[in-house]
């Protein structure tokens, strides 16, 4: 494992503007069985703050949850960009409506994941605008590896639909869904010269993969993954933050 030290000043000593992108659940926020029950660290929200208020940096929080939940259930302040549904969703940007065809899709994609989980106790189906998640946390390992193979067989060449598997669940989106683009975007959107990713899952993988020198990859917990370096979990992220506010106050560029 890494320091909270040592990747805050990597991070510190690279070229801005900087873009400071960090996931929420298993990164600001402990992993919980039912993602209405999460909350952030302590600490989580104002480091991000500090760090959002230096000259040159940008903090943007990408997650797989909907923007509606990252305001409401972490309260993020306004500084702070959120990237909702791996990149569907912009809270700079008024996303799109779904079209009819969109909308036939995920009725047809919600009845279907249901009909799958109903079979296999402690399975369930989370609604998101533009998504719908299969979760088997709650299931055996056995049950729940089986429903996630069985979900991806029987989903993945489907046209119009975009799967994208995490930790212990599987979302399938009815547009493209990937975190790596929506990096990409607010690296071009910011000019940043350096971008630091903090992640845990693996959909932050197609960030991670992404970087190239000067950006600092950081993946939280012990998953295979492409980063350089790693934290052990939310609370050594709360501290990489409180230490990268610290030492940028001090440096200029």
């Amino acid at each position: 494992m890494s320091s909270p030290a040592e990747v805050a000043a990597a991070a510190a000593t690279a070229p801005r503007p900087l873009l400071v992108a960090v996931d929420v659940d298993g990164t600001l926020s402990f992993i919980v069985s039912h993602p209405a029950d999460a909350v952030l660290v302590p600490g989580a929200g104002e480091a991000l703050a500090r760090v959002a208020a230096l000259d040159g940096v940008t903090v943007a929080v990408v997650s797989g949850r909907p923007l509606h939940e990252l305001r409401d259930q972490f309260g993020f302040r306004p500084d702070t960009r959120l990237i909702g549904s791996h990149g569907l969703e912009d809270s700079s940007i008024t996303t799109a409506h779904l079209s009819p065809g969109e909308e036939a899709r995920m009725d047809a994609l919600r009845a279907e994941l249901n009909a799958m989980a109903a079979g296999v106790p402690g399975a369930w189906v989370e609604d998101k605008p533009l998504s719908e998640v299969l979760h088997v946390r709650g299931a055996s390992a056995a049950a729940g590896d089986a429903l996630l193979a069985q979900a991806e067989a029987r989903l993945r060449d489907q046209p119009g639909l975009s799967l994208v598997p995490g930790e212990r669940g599987l979302e399938v989106a009815v547009r493209s869904a990937s975190k790596g683009p929506a990096v990409e975007r607010l690296r071009a959107q910011t000019s940043a010269a350096t971008v630091v990713y903090v992640g845990d899952d693996m959909t932050d993988e197609s960030v991670l993969v992404g970087l190239r020198p000067p950006d600092i990859g950081v993946k939280v917990g012990d998953l295979p993954s492409a980063a350089p370096y790693r934290l052990d979990g939310p609370a050594d992220v709360v501290q990489m933050l409180e230490e990268l506010a610290q030492l940028l106050s001090g440096v200029s560029r």
